[in-house]
């Protein structure tokens, strides 16, 4: 995620079609990477059990930030003069989003329960 930030951040500087494209293959590469390890960090996050609600609210937030993003892209660029700022914002906040994902190193989870104790005590 932070090498996807990146590239959009570097995208303002580029003065060429080789240097566009390499950004692009760039981001793409890395997002292909990101969405491909979504899940799992997900299913790490918040447990099997409540993998499902969890996903329903990333994809909530997803489709409002899709839906917001490019028309509030569009205003800063109609009120600034230029797309510039725009990708700044969107290099940022991509960055900032792969920061905080990290921290979840250092939080300390509770153990789960494995599997067999959990059935033996439907099994009672």
């Amino acid at each position: 995620m932070t090498v996807s930030g990146l590239c959009v951040l570097c995208l303002p500087a580029a003065r060429s079609f080789v240097t566009i494209a390499t950004l692009f293959m760039g981001f793409g590469l890395m997002e292909g990477a990101m969405v491909g390890q979504f899940p799992l960090l997900v299913l790490e996050c918040v447990g099997k059990h409540k993998v499902n609600q969890a996903w329903g609210y990333i994809m909530l937030f997803t489709g409002v930030s899709v839906g917001i993003g490019p028309p509030l892209a569009g205003l800063m660029a109609d009120k600034l003069g230029s797309y510039t700022a725009s990708f700044y914002t969107a290099g940022a906040i991509l960055i900032i989003g792969a920061s905080i994902t990290s921290l979840m190193a250092f939080v300390k989870q509770p153990p789960e329960e494995s599997d067999e104790t959990q059935s033996y005590d439907e099994e009672l």
